[in-house]
């Protein structure tokens, strides 16, 4: 596909679920009656994870995702952040935290993917023979269409709660998923800034990138440069409560950030992307 004629239209919606209220967020940008190029709907949830409380949070992402549905606001592809169900590493050992491919939690979602006939994308802890991966699952009308798993580890050697060397098992690179929704590739967090630049390994092949985050500060400015670089679009959705999605040319198409931690922490919010190709 030429990325020449990718464009992404980010429209940013708020779903106050519990006032019922619904306010737009800064610089979005609806979609011209005129457009007539294929359009794929995203919705990005900037939830936070309560570290370590893998119920709450599939119920908090679940409540959600059915509320976009009660609102026929039909989404094609619903994406959470990195390591949604079990929030940042809540210690050096990961074992209690993480799940099986076919976990209670993940099945949920798995439904819902059916239910909304959508696609479903959400991080998580992977148990694997010898470790533990960070990885994120990608289900599409109750399917599982495959696992992808971070590669691109990030070292501290400050805080033994962040040096995934010696946390997880790396995963084996940047797949590219061709799907009824376009091909795109899958990174998260650090991934998207490594040295290795995977951008580069898979932006002649993907239509666009979605990047999954717990990122401590905002990534805008990582997918800005990156986007402009590469000439490819993306959209990404943060733990700590932004989402946003720039152009083929870095601009950036529309922006939201919660204000408060306790938004954050609510997860009542959806921000759609149409992604126009």
């Amino acid at each position: 596909m030429n990325s020449g004629r990718f464009k992404v239209v980010l429209i940013a919606i708020a779903l106050c679920l519990m006032a019922g209220a619904t306010s737009w967020c800064a610089d979005a940008k609806a979609p011209t009656s005129a457009d007539n190029k294929r359009s794929v709907r995203v919705a990005c949830l900037p939830i936070r994870s309560v570290s370590g409380n893998l119920e709450l949070n599939y119920r908090r992402a679940e409540r959600v995702i059915e509320q976009i549905f009660e609102k026929k606001i039909k989404p094609d592809i619903i994406i959470l952040p990195e390591i949604f169900g079990s929030g940042y590493y809540p210690s050096t050992d990961l074992r209690p935290y993480a799940e099986d491919r076919d976990s209670k939690y993940l099945q949920r979602l798995r439904g819902l993917s059916k239910k909304g006939d959508c696609m479903i994308i959400v991080g998580f802890l992977l148990k694997v023979e010898n470790g533990i991966k960070n990885s994120a699952v990608i289900y599409d009308r109750g399917v599982e269409l495959g696992i992808h798993s971070k590669s691109s580890l990030f070292v501290s050697k400050t805080d033994p709660r962040s040096d995934e060397v010696t946390l997880l098992v790396p995963g084996d690179g940047i797949e590219v998923w061709d799907t009824r929704f376009g091909k795109f590739a899958v990174l998260l967090c650090y991934e998207n800034i490594a040295p290795e630049d995977n951008w580069s390994k898979v932006a002649s092949r993907v239509d666009y990138i979605l990047s999954l985050y717990d990122h401590g500060g905002d990534p805008v400015d990582i997918n800005i440069g990156k986007s402009k670089q590469h000439g490819k679009p993306s959209a990404w959705t943060n733990a700590t409560g932004t989402a946003g999605g720039t152009d083929t040319k870095g601009n950036v198409i529309a922006y939201c950030r919660l204000k408060s931690t306790q938004e954050i922490v609510g997860g009542d919010l959806a921000i759609f992307a149409d992604l126009k190709f």
